[in-house]
């Protein structure tokens, strides 16, 4: 699949409402409906899908790739989606080119398949956790719903653990585990297993993470030191839930980080919940959703950021409409856009019809701190990446490997002046290495064979 350039913005907006600095642009050629997923690699391809049936100046069926034809497009309810390191797209969601809930694109063509059998077979989320393909979903029958995980392995589908009593609506990577979160409260087996909203695969089974969260969750990130934080439901039929937590390696509990939520989220009807997270190079934790956010004199609405203090978030939009997704597009400027899609037509009374993108929202790894002469071999890597940088960064500092969508995959501490880090876990394709200290970050792609 080839790489193209993301599009130029139509007329910027003025910005007259804190917070400043956020310039939100609309997408030339915009979507006409609501945008749910959104995909890029680490240079400058876009995939947004979602429900539309006009992008980028012509006619679509819900998925579009700016420069690219997408084919025949996609029918039924697109919910999720993955890019896979070899360039293919993989969409779920539920009735796809009829009763399909996946669709995989290899460059050229979409094909689809059934993975959870039933009356209507379901995706709800889909994730790359060690080069292996996962999804979660719904099987329908006659005497009701079953809810699992399932893998794909040597091209036939397989259930990893026991069934679920509810919806998995998120997956990711905590370290090496895989992470599910959910509607879930238990796993169903030969015996229940109480696991909270989220769940760890280990030795083929599922078990509760830490002490668990006490709402649904939407939506995991990882950050540079591998600290898992999971987002979803701020308020359940008026009384607040956890809305976003963390996670460290080695801890047994969550970190609650809106203890005092309804002191600057509203309780308006809802769902008031968190849809999408990311976390880019220098930790900063960005949360869309459905909420309304005050911070002082500062509105914001269905977008903001948190700071790293429990309660401390700042709004970073004022949009009319839910930010279902979030990701980084490295083509737009060394400043890293932030590219949010969603159910929105206007920010800030601007128009930007469910796709918009901000400059300088994200700090550049490169220009903002010093480099340190990083050097690689070999690249592109088989097993173990080679790393080297000038010894006057050789302090306690952190090496962190990221995927096209931004994902930390691999992350190790570092003392001295070389290190090596054992790449053979990750599938074929593009990756960023991040050396990071306090005063030192720098960044260089490499390709894993």
């Amino acid at each position: 699949m080839g790489l193209v350039a993301f599009p130029g913005p139509g007329k910027a907006p003025a910005p007259s409402v804190p917070p400043p600095n956020y310039d939100w642009l609309p997408l030339d050629g915009a979507p006409n409906g609501p945008v749910r997923v959104l995909l890029t690699d680490a240079s400058s391809f876009l995939c947004f899908a979602g429900g539309f049936s006009e992008a980028l100046g012509m006619a679509v069926q819900n998925v579009a790739f700016p420069g690219i034809s997408p084919g025949s497009g996609i029918t039924g309810t697109i919910t999720c989606g993955v890019l896979m390191g070899n360039g293919d797209i993989y969409l779920g969601g539920s009735g796809l080119n009829g009763i399909n809930d996946l669709a995989h694109w290899d460059g050229s063509q979409w094909t689809y398949m059934t993975v959870f059998q039933g009356k209507s077979p379901q995706i709800t989320a889909l994730c790359v956790h060690q080069g292996v393909l996962y999804a979660a979903g719904i099987t329908s029958g006659f005497v009701g719903n079953d809810y699992s995980v399932q893998a794909l392995a040597g091209g036939t589908w397989h259930q990893v653990g026991d069934k679920f009593n509810n919806t998995v609506k998120a997956l990711g990577s905590f370290g090496n585990k895989l992470v599910a979160g959910g509607d879930f409260t238990a796993t169903i087996g030969l015996v229940i297993v109480e696991t909270a909203h989220v769940a760890v695969l280990e030795s083929a089974g599922w078990f509760p993470l830490g002490n668990g969260l006490d709402g649904a969750v939407n939506a995991f990130a990882t950050d540079l030191f591998g600290t898992l934080y999971a987002g979803g439901t701020m308020y359940e039929d008026g009384v607040p839930r956890f809305g976003l937590a963390r996670i460290s390696a080695g801890s047994a509990d969550w970190e609650p980080l809106m203890p005092s939520l309804p002191g600057y989220i509203d309780a308006s009807p809802g769902p008031v919940e968190i849809r999408a997270l990311l976390v880019d190079y220098s930790n900063k934790v960005y949360v869309g959703g459905s909420f309304h956010i005050t911070h002082g004199t500062m509105e914001g609405r269905h977008l903001a950021y948190f700071t790293g203090t429990a309660d401390d978030f700042i709004p970073a939009g004022l949009f009319n409409g839910p930010v279902n997704a979030l990701v980084t597009n490295y083509g737009i400027s060394d400043a890293f856009g932030l590219i949010a899609g969603g159910e929105f037509t206007m920010q800030e009374g601007d128009d930007v019809p469910y796709l918009a993108w901000a400059m300088g929202i994200i700090t550049s790894v490169r220009g903002n701190s010093r480099e340190v002469g990083l050097r690689l071999h070999p690249n592109p890597a088989n097993d173990r990446l080679s790393v080297e940088w000038d010894q006057n960064a050789a302090v306690p500092g952190r090496l962190s490997v990221v995927d096209a969508q931004g994902r930390t995959v691999l992350s190790q501490g570092t003392t001295g002046g070389s290190g090596i880090i054992d790449v053979s876990s990750l599938a074929p394709g593009s990756y960023r290495l991040l050396f990071s200290t306090g005063s030192h970050r720098q960044v260089l792609p490499f390709i894993k064979r």
